[in-house]
């Protein structure tokens, strides 16, 4: 199971994908070496997928255990607030972009508008931490109903939760869109990558 949710973090990359021969890979797995870390997982996720690798099989935790765990976990990851900087950090981790890219640049906004199936380009669009909140404002370039309904239908059917409101600026085509940020944070890679 551990290498299944390996996979699925590393976007489907192919375990020791470098190592040619069948003996080298039985070394390593009976010298209980791990996989790395995938970039895209975090601290607690992959302290529950070493749980899951461990050569001892009486020592790895059965499906119902591994399901509580994960249960648990995504319930402390989705309460857990998270301050602008670390959401930040993560867009830069998961666009793969420099950070100046997310700070003054537009990859997170164009990402977004761009994942919910629009192509509607976002020069002047930015995102702002709601101070003492679990809110992120991202104030999109969105300038038909249309396309606004189709946006918010897109992430109300696969991200439940994240978008929590928005409004359209009067008389113009920007849209301030409210995000809860646990909800933002914890599902970035699936936004992204859908």
């Amino acid at each position: 199971m551990g290498v299944t949710m390996w996979e699925a973090l590393s976007k489907a990359k192919m375990p020791w994908s470098h190592i040619e021969t069948d003996r080298e890979i039985c070394q390593r797995v009976t010298s209980d070496e791990n996989l790395p870390k995938p970039i895209m997982c975090s601290d607690e996720t992959w302290s529950v997928i070493l749980t899951t690798m461990t050569f001892n099989a009486q020592e790895r935790p059965t499906f119902s255990q591994l399901r509580r765990s994960l249960t648990r976990l995504q319930y402390q990851l989705e309460t857990i607030p998270r301050s602008h900087t670390e959401l930040m950090n993560k867009f830069q981790q998961v666009l793969q972009v420099e950070m100046n890219e997310i700070v003054i640049g537009i990859a997170v906004e164009q990402t977004l508008v761009n994942s919910s199936g629009l192509n509607i380009h976002q020069t002047g669009a930015t995102f702002r931490r709601k101070p003492d909140t679990d809110i992120t404002v991202f104030r999109l370039r969105i300038p038909s109903d249309n396309d606004l309904n189709s946006f918010t239908r897109y992430y109300g059917e696969n991200i439940k939760n994240l978008i929590m409101q928005y409004e359209r600026e009067a008389t113009t085509e920007w849209v301030n869109i409210h995000m809860n940020t646990s909800i933002l944070y914890n599902h970035m890679v699936s936004i992204i990558w859908k």
